[in-house]
């Protein structure tokens, strides 16, 4: 019961958060939007409305470049966090091996049964394929 109580209290949290965080960056992008508005305004009478245009379509593509240039540096880092999946498979084998030897040391004709087992299904899905 205890855990059921703990999950709805972080699904609540999970859901409440990424509500916040979703109406946050709406209100974000729309001050992104009247700065870049305020900046047209302002580069309009100097270059005119062509000028103007271009040169925020070109801060825009600068922003756009260097948020793909932050994104793939943190993609990156995170890669390099991640285990590598030959030293979790090796910890599972040594796992297993663990485990059935002292399944033999315990019981030696139930491990032998099992093997025999093992062989005779393998043997038999073997067969199958065939």
């Amino acid at each position: 019961m205890v855990l059921i109580r703990q999950a709805g209290f972080w699904l609540r949290h999970a859901a409440l958060w990424s509500t916040l965080a979703t109406g946050v960056l709406c209100i974000v992008l729309a001050a992104l939007g009247f700065f870049m508005a305020a900046v047209y305004l302002a580069l309009a009478k100097p270059l005119g409305a062509a000028g103007a245009a271009a040169l925020n379509g070109a801060l825009l593509l600068l922003f756009a470049g260097l948020a793909a240039g932050l994104g793939a540096l943190v993609l990156a880092a995170q890669r390099g966090r991640r285990p590598s999946t030959g030293d979790s498979l090796a910890d599972t084998a040594q796992a297993a091996l663990l485990m059935l030897s002292g399944l033999v040391r315990r019981d030696p004709k139930k491990a032998l049964l099992m093997a025999a087992l093992a062989g005779a299904l393998t043997e038999f899905l073997a067969g199958r394929e065939d």
